[in-house]
């Protein structure tokens, strides 16, 4: 039995939403519709009443523009539960998360591979539905990946973790409560798995706006002392690689909504980056000088 929980722009649902889950999901299960309509809660609020009003063992949080492709999903959910050693489940994250600010899928690059993400589902373009690919990152072949954090696209958690993790409403907005309950959890010794049996649609377009930036310096600063984490052994080649990669994205994010690299990073955060970086600040200068 699962209840699925839902920060949602109306009181309910939408139709085409709640007859997927209903055809796809195979088990008994419940819709906890929290109504932000007014936007009145944050994300972290939203979820947190969610929880409170669950009347299920199992939580599945969910964003509200997301189909399913695989039948009888709750089914296949439940088993992967069945190791108690599991406190968290959902289909992309990272096995790394550096000390230094980014995102999360940041640290592998297409022209810089590391290995280092896990993801399966579907990603379509809201305002083209045309437009869609299927997202495979195991490239180990395993049945379930160990990942440090998941995305908040999907993710499921037993009730009872609840007694002792909540989602931090310190941080405000609608970003990081996925990798910061993530943490929470990994904290108390579970794991957290990225699964490849569950097939999920995501029908939406990316905006990584100032807000997701000022929200994940709040991450980054709360989680200080525990970062990095990874969840895979990687040499310091690799480290070097994904740290890069980390930058690199996160500068292009910067850039993007024309804040400061030197505004954003702390003097001590630039001296670290400069010293575990040096060929790729090296680069970096030389290329403003030319």
């Amino acid at each position: 039995m699962v209840s699925i929980v839902i920060c949602n722009r109306s009181n309910r649902i939408s139709p085409v939403l709640e007859k997927n889950i209903s055809e796809t999901i195979g088990i008994e299960y419940e819709v906890v519709c929290i109504d932000n309509s007014k936007n009145q809660y944050n994300i972290f609020q939203a979820y947190n009443i969610g929880v409170a009003k669950a009347r299920y063992p199992l939580i599945c949080f969910m964003h509200d523009d997301i189909l399913y492709h695989t039948i009888d999903w709750g089914k296949k959910l439940l088993q992967h539960f069945q190791d108690p050693s599991v406190g968290m489940v959902g289909i992309a994250g990272p096995t790394y998360i550096s000390k230094f600010p980014g995102i999360w899928w940041g640290i592998n690059h297409k022209d810089n591979q590391t290995n280092s993400t896990r993801q399966y589902n579907l990603d379509t373009d809201r305002f083209n539905r045309s437009d869609h690919h299927l997202t495979l990152n195991n490239p180990y072949k395993e049945s379930v990946s160990d990942v440090v954090a998941l995305d908040g696209l999907f993710f499921c958690i037993p009730k009872k973790l609840f007694e002792k993790i909540s989602f931090d409403e310190s941080f405000g907005g609608f970003h990081f409560y996925d990798i910061d309950i993530s943490i929470q959890i990994k904290q108390l010794g579970y794991r957290n798995l990225c699964i490849y049996d569950i097939l999920v649609e995501h029908i939406s377009t990316s905006n990584l706006s100032k807000e997701w930036i000022f929200a994940s310096r709040k991450f980054f600063s709360k989680w200080k002392h525990e970062l990095p984490i990874s969840t895979y052994f990687y040499n310091q080649k690799q480290i070097v690689k994904m740290e890069e990669n980390n930058l690199q994205t996160m500068l292009n994010i910067l850039s993007a909504n024309q804040i400061s690299f030197f505004k954003y990073y702390s003097l001590r955060e630039i001296l670290e980056i400069s010293f575990k970086c040096k060929a790729f600040v090296l680069k970096k200068i030389l290329k403003k000088l030319c």
